[in-house]
């Protein structure tokens, strides 16, 4: 079994060190995890590129897609496109640049997943508190090394905030089948000329082909694999402005 790991990373580098860390630390029988991360040129701090040097070298298998401008990276929805386009044409799992997952996470979901629900769904698991925001962005802003010892254990000792998001599956975890993609969407994730999201430079990132391609997809399947923590942020919709804060 092969998952195909795909993150959109803008900003995000500091908590996409913990994801990563997290995933060279998962335990039992895995399934073959590729990371597709998609970024700009030099992205952040540490950039895109150092992240993944630092993780192709600690044997994580990295495909790494560079958009040339703004214009091609600005709505998340055609990045992800890609995505499937470049996939091993397997298990594809979207998720965010900032969730950190119990150590046996991914070795439950190679045990659950099955041929009978590869046609159609977006499967979610839902166990996932959100880490104060506070908290966490001084734990980010002193981050001295790429690689985090024991990733989930620290994340699971930064105080939660109660909430633990909507039972749907959303835009940080939506794992599908290839194959199901390919007969319910097209081999999309969301039509280029239907794309309602908005403009991540200009009106903030607001990714409404997530609710597309859940709906293009049959909705939501529910899964139990283990906690999954949201390393809490605040997002362009709360600031009223689209933000370039290293997260």
């Amino acid at each position: 079994m092969i998952i195909d790991y795909c993150v959109f990373c803008h900003n995000f580098q500091r908590r996409l060190s913990w994801v990563l860390s997290n995933i060279c630390q998962q335990t039992g029988d895995l399934p073959d995890i590729r990371i597709q991360i998609s970024s700009l040129k030099n992205n952040g701090a540490p950039t895109t590129e150092e992240v993944v040097e630092e993780f192709s070298g600690r044997g994580l298998n990295i495909l790494h897609s560079v958009y040339p401008d703004e214009e091609s990276f600005a709505r998340r929805g055609l990045v992800r496109n890609k995505n499937i386009e470049d996939s091993m044409k397997d298990w594809i799992f979207f998720a965010d640049s900032d969730n950190v997952y119990e150590e046996t996470f991914f070795a439950n979901m190679k045990k659950e997943l099955c041929d009978n629900i590869k046609g159609s769904k977006c499967i979610a698991s839902f166990n996932r508190p959100f880490t104060d925001i506070e908290v966490t962005n001084k734990i980010m802003d002193n981050m001295t090394d790429i690689y985090i010892d024991d990733a989930f254990r620290k994340a699971s000792k930064i105080e939660t905030t109660g909430y633990k998001g909507r039972r749907i599956a959303s835009g940080s975890m939506q794992l599908v089948h290839y194959d199901g993609v390919m007969t319910m969407n097209n081999g999309l994730y969301v039509n280029p000329d239907r794309c309602k999201d908005k403009h991540l430079f200009k009106r903030g990132q607001k990714a409404k082909s997530d609710v597309q391609f859940r709906h293009a997809m049959g909705g939501t399947r529910k899964m139990s694999f283990g906690m999954q923590i949201h390393l809490n942020h605040y997002r362009d919709k709360h600031l009223g402005y689209h933000s370039e804060d290293q997260r």
